[in-house]
């Protein structure tokens, strides 16, 4: 995922990038919770996140592109397993 890579780069140089940290974390969550909350609920985010209610049905739970992908050719089944184990990564 290419915000954990951009993530990650904060660690590997040499400079002081203290100051980033905290806006490219809250970037970070912010399109984690893109892939599995509802629109409604990234408007006011509160301790009831967790509530079942606010997330995605599965089938929208995105997944990245490379899963996505590989997804396609496989029984709903298998996806509908596949995102439940997503979800409950993101949660």
């Amino acid at each position: 995922m290419k915000s954990f890579n951009e993530f990650n780069i904060l660690f590997q140089g040499r400079q002081i990038l203290i100051h980033k940290l905290a806006i490219t974390s809250e970037h970070l969550i912010k399109q984690m919770e893109y892939n599995f909350l509802l629109p409604t609920t990234l408007q006011n985010i509160s301790m009831d996140i967790i509530n079942p209610q606010n997330f995605l049905p599965l089938h929208s739970i995105y997944v990245g592109p490379e899963c996505e992908f590989l997804l396609q050719s496989e029984s709903s089944e298998f996806v509908m397993e596949i995102k439940t184990i997503c979800l409950s990564f993101y949660i």
